[in-house]
């Protein structure tokens, strides 16, 4: 009995994002939209197709696993700060072949996507879902909007003491900034970053419910 690749479409989630607001901002930050592009590059190599930024600055990427996406969200984020950015999550299936282009693809995925990014910038939001089905739209938007609103109250340096502590303890932060421990500290007190931490791994194991492996048959 042989085992075989079941001829099976899953369905994709797309992260597509922009600047919301005013876009004489866009020039001043394409360089750091530039190196995050390439920095989400080196961190997930495994994308399905390369994640891009347009020459009007919306992000966009396509997930199989859709884990990494709040990884990318908080690079974009607190990489970019104090820009705001809307982004929209959209799942579904592609109707066109796979293209090392995603501006060349389509289907209810990037549709969707599209669609609760312009819903996203409208209201003034951080991130705005669709197509993961309810409850499940309901509880990721629950899960984005508490984050986005404790973020939204982020100072430049609570901003900057979150983003370099994902990387190295605290006590190195305050020598990275000749500052001491005890300022970090606060600061991220202050920021309600354990908070956020909670919120993002809440997130991600709820979108790792998302991710449809290749099916097998027996043949």
């Amino acid at each position: 009995m042989k085992t075989a690749t079941k001829n099976h479409k899953p369905a994709y989630v797309v992260l597509m994002g922009q600047v919301s607001g005013k876009l004489e901002s866009l020039d001043a930050i394409r360089g750091k939209m530039g190196d995050l592009r390439q920095e989400i590059h080196t961190r997930f190599d495994n994308l399905p197709v390369p994640f891009s930024v347009s020459d009007r600055g919306i992000f966009c990427g396509l997930f199989v696993d859709p884990e990494p996406i709040v990884t990318i969200l908080y690079m974009l984020t607190e990489g970019l700060h104090p820009v705001k950015l809307s982004f929209g999550l959209g799942r579904g299936k592609i109707t066109t072949e796979m293209n090392s282009d995603v501006w060349k693809m389509d289907g209810p995925c990037f549709q969707r996507a599209r669609r609760a990014m312009q819903r996203a910038s409208k209201r003034g939001r951080w991130v705005e879902v669709k197509g993961f089905d309810e409850p499940f739209d309901q509880m990721l938007y629950g899960l984005f909007s508490l984050q986005g609103a404790v973020r939204s109250g982020w100072t430049e340096k609570q901003n900057l003491y979150a983003h370099t502590s994902r990387a190295m303890l605290q006590k190195d932060v305050a020598g990275m900034f000749g500052i001491s421990p005890s300022v970090v500290s606060q600061s991220l007190k202050s920021a309600s970053f354990d908070a956020i931490l909670e919120g993002e791994k809440a997130t991600q194991s709820l979108l790792g419910l998302f991710y449809e492996k290749p099916q097998e048959v027996h043949v």
